[in-house]
């Protein structure tokens, strides 16, 4: 029995929420361009995909809405996620259209470079009509720019969703991800992507996204840019030496962790954003999420695929540990 002036913890079928275009990814096993790679890796991969799997790995309760074709493709990746307890309930499948898939390079240093085969597969018909039927409470929204970027269709799922989880009390993180080749105008990539910003309590970007957002090359003056228009919190990535938390009256730079060995640094920013969520999930301070973040894109970035080196909860807690 309760007692008098004590509430009981709600509890939640699932405690965050993800929606976008998961894809098959083939990545290049030798050094090189792509025209010139001969042998390549299957995986799952996808920036919504990737989150939802490093917060699963952590041990928390993901809920991946999307739409897959009924093809091999789809079928690995459905699979993958099942495996990775990762919740599919809510999936739907295509008849007629393909799911997704990008070549990726193998390279030393920098980013890869990096092919799509996306255009009108199965995920880009997504609708915000799916998104009622999908649609459970929890905690958490995590959205991406490249979701809106995908379509029409999917753009109006992702405001969708963002109604939906405001009406629900759920607070909403945001990652911008900016992919310029999905948008006919770097005008309206900005524009769009600000939208869904400014609807949004936590905004994550990096630091060069950011400058392209919103103008500004001061991080002072960047964050004030998004306090001004509602958002409470900014996290700007600043790759190996960690990130700015930004609240209003409150600026603080958290430290990364140094690694020697860097395999692949896409999939750093997922990383980054599953490490800070795990954090707001389980109670800690946000510099101790950011700082949880930084470690999880330090531990991913020294892995070849988009989301194989997330690690589990002990993983991660033996790498703070030991840092």
């Amino acid at each position: 029995m309760e007692k008098s002036g004590m509430t009981k913890e709600k509890k939640y079928s699932t405690e965050v929420i993800t929606l976008g275009e998961p894809m098959a990814v083939y990545i290049a096993e030798e050094l090189g361009d792509l025209r010139s790679a001969k042998r390549y890796r299957r995986a799952a991969a996808g920036a919504e995909l990737n989150v939802a799997v490093g917060l699963a790995r952590l041990g928390h309760k993901v809920s991946y809405l999307t739409k897959l074709g009924r093809d091999p493709y789809g079928q690995m990746i459905f699979d993958f996620l099942n495996r990775e307890g990762v919740g599919t309930g809510h999936i739907l499948w295509d008849e007629t259209r393909l799911t997704g898939s990008y070549l990726k390079a193998r390279v030393e240093e920098g980013d890869p470079d990096i092919f799509y085969y996306r255009k009108d597969s199965a995920a880009s018909t997504y609708h915000c009509v799916d998104v009622r039927t999908g649609f459970e409470e929890g905690k958490i929204l995590h959205i991406t720019g490249i979701s809106a970027g995908v379509s029409a269709s999917m753009r109006e799922a992702l405001q969708e969703a963002v109604h939906l989880a405001k009406k629900k009390g759920m607070r909403i993180t945001f990652d911008p991800n900016l992919r310029p080749a999905l948008w006919r105008t770097e005008a309206e990539m900005i524009e769009t992507v600000n939208g869904f910003a400014f609807q949004s309590d936590i905004v994550m970007p990096g630091l060069g996204e950011a400058k392209i957002l919103t103008g500004e090359q001061e991080i002072g003056k960047i964050a004030q840019f998004y306090f001004d228009r509602g958002v409470k919190t900014v996290i700007i990535k600043l790759g190996a030496a960690g990130a700015c938390l930004l609240e209003p009256e409150n600026y603080r730079t958290i430290r990364g962790f140094h690694t020697d060995d860097i395999v692949d640094t896409v999939g750093a920013g997922d990383a980054f954003a599953a490490g800070v969520i795990s954090g707001i999930l389980e109670g800690t301070s946000l510099e101790e999420a950011v700082r949880r973040g930084n470690a999880m894109g330090a531990i991913i970035i020294s892995s070849p695929g988009d989301n194989d080196g997330l690690p589990c909860k002990e993983k991660l807690r033996t790498f703070l540990k030991r840092a």
